[in-house]
């Protein structure tokens, strides 16, 4: 393991030459009418690096340039291209994303274990994973209503990420940035040219910076999962009251659109081309058969689906993975302030009761 650190100068330096060497994907504050948003986007010009923003946790993550929100499934010139051009992958530019979450790094691991697997293999989105590389990013500030530690996911590294930059934000002035390179991992050679000349750090104090934030997070949450996923389906699909939790839903869809792991979509014909779109279980429309039955009419059948997908059905399917990492979007980005902790709470207190019924349905 390497660890260098760097101040906002080095940090822009070392930026211009990933952006030199690579296709360069970083979080920013962009406006959109009134508000002031953080998104991942990529750098077209050089110029654009010092406004590259990472204190707050963006909106959007990698899922979106991994699998696109539309998407044309033309499976005929796919094969051609990939036939005519099996060498311009090679010189083709990888693409680096700075500045991801590790929360948002798991759920990239998530679509790995989905569309990756050999017996269900997506070449569409294998074609979009092929050259990748992900360096994380955490500073001390805890992300509003994140719950991934209770999830299992650890805040200041992922095996997705061959290096880390740590932003230490009360040491303004000085070497504030810390970079953590994973042992054996080489970057390009004008990158490593780079590396070499930054200040290396200690990892002692490195350690004691990340203890004393994980000690900071664990004092700003309280929210705790008490039985272990996954969650039993027969104990709790009928016996939870899952209306009271989920009354104020509009199925508006906010939360499937934001979340970093969901992945359902719908296919729909563009002539003689089958295109692929996100779509959400949260829609009235989601579940409805040709014939107009409809297995999931009321909104606390379909939360009910949302939750036992997350935390029954995938870790079930996947190695005891839950299908959520606690990113928090869904509940800052409710309308209503519909809290998916709230909805576990319900789950777990119903386990607890050995299953007793509702009287709800």
């Amino acid at each position: 393991m390497r660890l260098k650190k760097l101040n906002s100068e080095e940090l822009i330096e070392l930026l211009e030459i990933f952006f030199a060497e690579y296709d360069l994907i970083a979080p920013f504050k962009v406006e959109q009418g009134r508000l002031n948003r953080v998104l991942f986007r990529k750098i077209r010009q050089n110029n654009e690096i010092p406004s590259i923003y990472l204190k707050e946790m963006p909106e959007t993550t990698p899922k979106n340039f991994i699998l696109p929100r539309d998407e044309r499934l033309d499976f005929e010139r796919f094969n051609s291209e990939r036939e005519e051009n099996e060498n311009s992958l090679a010189r083709a530019k990888t693409r680096l994303f700075f500045g991801v979450r590790s929360c948002d790094l798991a759920a990239i691991e998530l679509f790995d274990d989905v569309f990756l697997d050999e017996d269900y293999l997506d070449p569409f989105y294998e074609s979009r994973r092929e050259k990748n590389i992900f360096i994380g990013y955490s500073n001390q500030i805890l992300p509003p209503n994140n719950f991934q530690k209770e999830l299992e996911i650890g805040y200041f590294d992922h095996q997705l990420a061959p290096a880390f930059i740590y932003e230490d934000l009360e040491a303004r002035g000085r070497e504030h940035y810390w970079l953590k390179i994973k042992a054996g991992y080489q970057f390009s050679k004008d990158v490593e040219a780079h590396l070499d000349n930054l200040e290396t750090g200690e990892i002692g104090n490195l350690e004691k910076l990340l203890n004393d934030w994980e000690d900071k997070f664990t004092g700003e949450t309280d929210f705790e999962i008490k039985n272990k996923l996954p969650f039993p389906e027969k104990e709790v699909f009928n016996q939870v009251d899952w209306q009271e939790p989920t009354a104020s839903c509009l199925g508006c869809g906010v939360c499937t659109y934001y979340c970093p792991t969901c992945f359902c979509f719908d296919f729909f014909w563009d002539g003689s081309i089958k295109n692929r779109a996100w779509d959400s279980c949260m829609f009235s429309l989601f579940t409805e058969h040709a014939s107009g039955h409809n297995p999931r009419e009321e909104q606390h059948q379909r939360w009910r689906q949302r939750l036992l997908h997350k935390f029954s059905y995938h870790p079930q399917n996947y190695n005891d993975k839950p299908g959520c990492v606690g990113c928090g979007r869904c509940i800052y980005k409710c309308p209503v302030n519909l809290d998916i902790r709230n909805v576990i709470n319900a789950v777990d207190k119903t386990i607890d009761k050995g299953g007793q019924a509702s009287e709800k349905r």
